[in-house]
């Protein structure tokens, strides 16, 4: 695993990088997700072609800069990674969840640099039907979360540490120690709450702006969804009847997408949660394998 952090702008970039050949595989991970939680997919497709998983700023040693952190400056920020580092063939982009989001954006902007994508249990360019479901707690919601990030971001890292007593999910004990302990180490870092109090602040007008930004690209479109009875089952932190009241729109919204484009292809990711990267990472891997050939 090569490890790289690359000057953009005003901020540095980290991202891992490995293997040869092409098309390149450019993984976005979710909000809050680092790219050591994607080590297994990495390390399989680093076999095959060249890989590249990149921390958006406030992630790892990702740092912030300036700006808000929407999904068009995200889209920028790829852009100028890839041509800093002459990666000039068209990228097979792979999102996840709020960086399935952020590929939308990126593949609307910069359509000649993509030659397929592939949507991994992504949120949605119509994210704002989650807002209007009726709930029994309104912990959950975007203000709350906005509020909590807050708060986070001003903590030292010990603090955070002490306030959130970060652990791994029983699918991340699979990774390598080392990724293991990048990953705690991220989730004490109070940049990444900061980033995301800004992320979630502003996806209901990049999703806006994305579906705005004119029909979605004809090119190899795969979407990957989490397992509905899965997730219903494994919810914690709400009570079954909403998980099940999320799940029937979250699903909705994930078979949508596959009609973003003609090409669109759907894969359920039997007994996978949101984190199908580590519940069911041989779903991804085939599935790129498939539009590597």
């Amino acid at each position: 695993m090569q490890k790289t952090i690359t000057a953009i702008g005003d901020k540095k970039i980290e991202a891992m990088m490995g293997g040869t050949g092409c098309p390149t595989v450019v993984i976005l991970p979710g909000m809050s997700s680092s790219m050591y939680e994607w080590e297994l997919v990495y390390n399989q497709l680093c076999q095959l072609t060249k890989v590249v998983v990149v921390h958006r700023p406030g992630v790892g040693n990702s740092e912030l800069g300036d700006e808000s952190r929407t999904t068009y400056t995200t889209a920028l920020d790829l852009k100028q990674f890839l041509d800093i580092h002459r990666i000039t063939e068209p990228i097979l982009l792979v999102g996840h969840s709020y960086g399935g989001l952020c590929a939308q954006h990126f593949a609307k902007l910069f359509p000649n640099s993509v030659a397929g994508v592939m949507l991994v249990d992504s949120t949605s360019i119509h994210l704002q039907r989650l807002n209007q479901i009726p709930l029994s707690d309104d912990d959950d919601s975007d203000e709350r979360w906005i509020e909590k990030c807050i708060h986070y971001s001003r903590m030292t890292p010990q603090q955070l540490a002490e306030e959130i007593k970060p652990q791994l999910e029983s699918n991340q004990l699979s990774l390598s120690p080392s990724a293991q302990r990048n990953m705690i180490l991220c989730q004490t870092n109070p940049n990444l709450y900061k980033a995301m109090a800004s992320e979630i602040n502003a996806w209901e007008h990049c999703a806006l702006t994305i579906k705005q930004a004119g029909e979605f690209p004809d090119m190899p479109l795969v979407v990957i969804g989490r397992d509905p009875e899965y997730s219903v089952r494994h919810s914690e932190e709400v009570t079954k009847e909403d998980a099940i009241a999320i799940e029937n729109v979250w699903q909705d919204l994930i078979l949508e997408q596959v009609t973003l484009n003609s090409s669109g292809k759907y894969i359920l990711a039997e007994d996978a949660g949101h984190s199908i990267h580590l519940d069911r990472p041989d779903i991804i891997i085939k599935a790129v394998k498939n539009l590597l050939i």
